[in-house]
C-alpha cells in the first residue's frame, strides 16, 4: 500500500498535517497575541512622540536607589588638567629614580604582591589567596636569573604579616613558585 504512494504526495502529506499542528498550537496558546498582532496592523502607526506602553510583566524586581550612591550633575564634575596628572605621575613614590631604565622584575613582583594582599587584606581566604599569588609568580619564573627569588618572597612575606588577616609562611610562598 505505501509503495503507491509517490514521493510527491508523501511531502504535500507532510507540510499539510504539519500545518494543521502549527495552526492548533498557536489557535490553543497564542490566540489572543495572533488576533492582536492583525489588529495592530490595521490601525494607523502610532506618533513617535507617543510612548509605547511598557510590559506588564517584570522580571526584575524594581530598581531601588542605594544610599551610598549619589547623583552629580555633569556640570559640577571637575577634571585635572591633564599636565597636572603627569607630574603627579612623575612624583609618585612609585616611580623610578632613573626613567630611562623599566622597573626590575623583582620591585614587579613586590608591587604586584602587594596589591594582591591588599586585595586581600578583609577577607579570610588563604587558599584563595595562595592560588592567585601561584598564578601572579608565574610569569616571572622566565626570569629567574634576574629575580632574587628568596630576598622578594621574603619581603613579600614580611608584607602579608603585617597586612592579611591568616598566617601565611615563608615556606607556604616558596611551594607556590615550584
Amino acid at each position: 500500500m505505501l509503495s503507491n504512494v509517490s514521493w510527491q504526495q508523501y511531502f504535500a502529506a507532510v507540510i499539510i498535517i504539519a500545518g494543521l499542528y502549527y495552526l492548533y498550537v498557536i489557535a490553543r496558546y497564542y490566540r489572543e497575541a495572533f488576533f492582536k498582532a492583525f489588529q495592530s496592523k490595521r490601525r494607523s502607526p502610532p506618533d513617535a512622540d507617543t510612548p509605547s506602553p511598557r510590559p506588564t510583566g517584570h522580571v526584575l524586581g524594581d530598581a531601588r536607589d542605594s544610599a551610598d550612591v549619589s547623583f552629580v550633575d555633569q556640570e559640577e564634575l571637575r577634571f585635572a588638567p591633564v599636565d597636572e596628572l603627569i607630574e603627579k605621575r612623575d612624583t609618585s613614590p612609585t616611580t623610578h629614580q632613573n626613567k630611562d631604565q623599566p622597573p626590575s622584575a623583582g620591585q614587579g613582583l613586590y608591587q604586584q604582591a602587594n596589591e594582591l594582599i591588599d586585595a586581600f587584606r578583609e577577607t579570610n581566604d588563604k587558599e584563595g589567596f595562595l592560588t592567585l599569588f601561584r598564578i601572579l609568580v608565574g610569569p616571572y619564573e622566565r626570569c629567574l636569573a634576574a629575580i632574587d627569588l628568596r630576598s622578594s618572597i621574603e619581603q613579600i612575606a614580611g608584607l602579608a604579616r603585617s597586612k592579611l588577616p591568616f598566617p601565611v609562611t615563608v615556606a607556604e610562598f616558596h611551594e607556590q613558585t615550584n
